[in-house]
């Protein structure tokens, strides 16, 4: 075979027939070596001496040259992040620099994996085999475990109201999900509460929006399920100003995208209180020409101008106002 080769690979020198025989490497006999063929491993000059049946001894073979090219250094693999992540995500496996390469999972060689690099997207246990510019072979390198966790399923619909007024406190919950540790939720701008399980308590905040839950398993989320809400102008009947705390104003709750001005009728038809930008102030107090006067209990109409502040358009919402001074 040829006489270079790789660390580990052998040749087989053979002399011509003779009684006895002395191999030499490098000018240097070579001890035990007195057959007719040597195994030869080691880089070197190869010559024999041969003895025939007379006790006759001839000169030097020429030379036979062996070159044992070294072996690569058994490669390492770098991880360009993290090894554990989700489905979806990838690591890049960097190996140390060689001439060629090729990549294995689980043992397996993983087609087309022949570049320095190679990204994972598949849990299992990665390793590299590197050949140097003299053909040779490296060992394997240690394995680098790659884990590919996949996440839960999407909680199914969020249960709770989908209309509903500013300030009010409402719970919303989804049925748990199998496998799930914890819950991420998304409240509309300006909405509070906070919760990691699978149902979350929250205040309703100035604008309509879409609540969101996602469930997580193992670091990874699930698709998110929706709802969105749509918040409603809410209109007292009802005031009693009497300084208890309780509808001593009459509450007009609304989106914050709504404007509204009201005008306020006695019996007789007459304005007892008209405002152009009403701020939840009515506590039973005239204006106009019932400045500052205290209005006595009784039923009044009220109109309620709507602007939708986003689009421009308008509205108007009519009813009673039980104005209630008997307490």
């Amino acid at each position: 075979s040829g006489t270079t080769f790789c660390a580990g690979g052998s040749v087989v020198l053979t002399a011509t027939a003779a009684s006895s025989y002395v191999w030499y490497r490098d000018g240097n006999i070579i001890s035990g070596a007195t057959a007719q063929t040597y195994t030869a491993n080691t880089s070197g000059v190869y010559t024999v001496v041969v003895t025939n049946a007379n006790g006759c001894t001839s000169a030097v073979s020429a030379g036979t040259t062996v070159t044992v090219n070294p072996l690569p250094a058994t490669p390492t693999i770098a991880a360009g992040s993290g090894t554990t992540f989700c489905a979806g995500g990838s690591v890049v496996l960097t190996a140390t620099a060689a001439s060629n390469y090729v990549w294995y999972r689980d043992g397996n060689i993983i087609s087309g994996a022949m570049a320095q690099t190679f990204t994972a997207t598949t849990s299992g246990a990665y390793t590299v085999v590197v050949t140097n510019a003299n053909g040779c072979t490296s060992a394997a390198s240690a394995a680098t475990t790659v884990t590919v966790n996949v996440p839960p399923a999407a909680p199914a619909a969020i249960a709770g109201p989908v209309e509903t007024y500013p300030t009010r406190t409402h719970t919303y919950s989804v049925t748990p999900v199998t496998g799930a540790t914890s819950y991420i939720w998304t409240l509309p701008s300006g909405w509070s509460g906070s919760s990691t399980t699978s149902s979350i308590t929250v205040t309703v905040g100035s604008a309509s929006g879409t609540i969101s839950v996602v469930a997580v398993a193992n670091g990874c989320s699930s698709p998110a399920a929706t709802l969105a809400v749509q918040l409603k102008l809410f209109i007292a009947d009802i005031i009693t100003p009497n300084k208890d705390g309780m509808n001593d104003k009459w509450l007009i709750m609304r989106p914050a995208n709504l404007s509204i001005a009201v005008t306020v009728y006695n019996r007789w038809g007459q304005i007892v209180y008209k405002v152009a930008d009403y701020q939840n102030a009515f506590d039973g107090t005239g204006t106009g020409s019932f400045l500052g006067k205290e209005l006595p209990g009784g039923t009044y109409y009220f109109l309620v101008d709507i602007t939708n502040k986003s689009n421009g358009s308008k509205s108007v919402q009519k009813g009673y106002l039980t104005l209630k001074r008997d307490y």
